[in-house]
């Protein structure tokens, strides 16, 4: 807006009000302090934000020059005038909020505003998990803990093992999808990873976590997956049916890395016949 005292209220009981209420900080240049330029500052300032607010009422020449700047950096803009005969872009391209009284800005900017950082925060986020992964026979998902029975080798033995599956859902894509893969276990186990020609890592996550994970990276292709196989030796003997901790699968990518989170129970099998 343009640096005149007659938008001070603009600024201050609508456009600072609603934009805070929506979640986001806004500021106006000259509420800052700085050294340079104040064109360069305004310019710089454009350039970082995440969303500009601009009031064209009066069509200003160095408003409409900024909302120009802001739309070649791909900026989100939020246009607002007072009245009709200072809608100077095509409202049907660019947001625009025509305005008579200050409550009306306010409440109908809050909203604007509120959408334009919902939609934000969609394009950032995530567009899927890049992976499935099975423990055994069971699907896990990243979002609910699952629960995974296991059987110790026989009835004398404390050691168990399963089998961990990721897939690569994809059915096309540009390059395979590199990734490491690790599991995550309670302090109470020692774990191993096999998988051919991989050796596997230790690290403690927090006191009651550690990490086991593959030094390897390796590719899946579209719809191709890998097994691997996961050894675990409790260091204390659990009883049949006994709950052995929170456990995760951890699938590592350049871009993020997943959980896939189980809670394992252990069970034993049957003695042999002619065993005690």
């Amino acid at each position: 807006m343009p640096f005149d005292a007659a938008f001070d209220d603009v600024y201050e009981d609508a456009i600072k009000p609603a934009c805070e209420a929506a979640g986001a900080y806004a500021e106006r240049v000259d509420d800052q302090i700085f050294q340079s330029n104040i064109l360069q500052r305004l310019y710089n300032q454009i350039a970082k934000a995440d969303l500009i607010v601009a009031d064209t009422t009066g069509r200003n020449v160095n408003v409409l020059y900024e909302i120009g700047y802001a739309h070649a950096l791909r900026k989100d803009v939020i246009l607002v005038t007072r009245g009709n005969s200072d809608v100077v872009f095509d409202p049907t391209h660019h947001l625009h909020i025509v305005y008579e009284r200050l409550g009306d800005l306010r409440r109908e900017l809050e909203r604007k505003v509120r959408n334009v950082l919902e939609t934000m925060e969609q394009r950032t986020a995530p567009i899927a998990i890049p992976v499935s992964v099975m423990v055994d026979d069971v699907v896990l998902d990243p979002a609910i803990a699952r629960d995974v029975t296991v059987t110790t080798r026989d009835a004398d033995s404390d050691w168990f093992g399963f089998h961990v599956i990721v897939q690569n859902p994809a059915l096309r894509v540009i390059r395979p999808l590199d990734l490491q893969v690790g599991m995550i276990a309670p302090p109470q186990m020692n774990v191993s990873i096999r998988m051919e020609k991989a050796q596997t890592g230790e690290m403690r996550l927090r006191p009651d976590a550690t990490l086991y994970i593959l030094r390897t990276d390796f590719a899946l292709l579209p719809g191709a997956g890998t097994k691997l196989w996961v050894t675990c030796h409790p260091k204390r003997k659990y009883e049949d049916g006994e709950a052995a901790g929170s456990f995760a699968v951890r699938v590592l990518t350049a871009e993020a890395y997943y959980d896939f989170a189980f809670n394992v129970k252990i069970v034993r099998p049957a003695p042999k016949e002619g065993t005690a």
